[in-house]
């Protein structure tokens, strides 16, 4: 079993913040029924938004819980799991969802709970979602490449690192939580995988060799330079 360093989950936060929104505005409506309709409209109007905005954070919550509770079990030991990671680097923000820190390397990996059928290249900029509702009806839409995403993370990681001293190749990948995934893409830098045995066979590819000194090392410096420490 993998260990776990914890540290604040961005997207609960938010998801926090936009529950907290919500109820806000609901108390302004009933408000606004005293004050006038247009004002009533205009908070009607908005809370929708904040719906729809607070369920993405929370399906993703989800599925970076799910995918984290996964790999710590089907990980060994020698591996630290570093969840909810953000670092600055030349005054940019990276947010990663997992840091994998083992004897074989590091590895930054995006966690994506999306279901339905995905398609996509690697240097494609957007990819391709299709799902269809339990009614039979087909719909597609577009999200942003997640290996250019996950590349961003792994130079700003690098440089973060060599700062202190440790200069290592970073593996990225990116991770689809969600069963109902059906993954048609096409990548060579940066592997995209579905479960946990995914995830250990690039670990156990890497050709990159740590000792226990380097992980602790490695591991310290990230808690460090985390903007969300627990």
């Amino acid at each position: 079993m993998a260990k776990v360093v914890e540290s604040k989950n961005a997207l609960k936060e938010r998801i926090w913040r936009y529950r907290l929104l919500i109820v806000l505005f609901i108390a302004g409506a009933l408000w606004g029924v005293y004050e006038g309709y247009f004002f009533l409209i205009i908070i009607l109007a908005l809370v929708p938004l904040l719906y729809n905005e607070n369920k993405k954070y929370l399906y993703g919550y989800k599925g970076e819980e799910k995918t984290l509770r996964h790999l710590k079990q089907v990980l060994s030991e020698e591996c630290i799991i570093l969840p909810n990671i953000e670092i600055v680097y030349d005054e940019k923000k990276s947010e990663m969802d997992l840091i994998i820190v083992s004897p074989r390397g590091v590895f930054v990996t995006e966690v994506k709970n999306h279901k339905g059928l995905i398609k996509g290249e690697e240097e494609q900029h957007k990819w391709e979602q299709m799902k269809t509702s339990q009614r039979g009806v087909s719909h597609t839409q577009h999200f942003y490449n997640p290996t250019k995403q996950v590349r961003t993370h792994v130079y700003r990681l690098a440089q973060v690192l060599k700062e202190e001293g440790v200069d290592l190749f970073i593996q990225g990948c990116v991770y689809f939580s969600n069963p109902k995934a059906e993954l048609r893409v096409k990548t060579n830098r940066i592997p995209v995988i579905k479960n946990g045995e995914g995830m250990k066979e690039v670990i156990n590819k890497s050709k990159v060799r740590l000792s226990q000194h380097d992980i602790r090392k490695i591991t310290n410096i990230i808690t460090k330079t985390n903007k969300h420490p627990l």
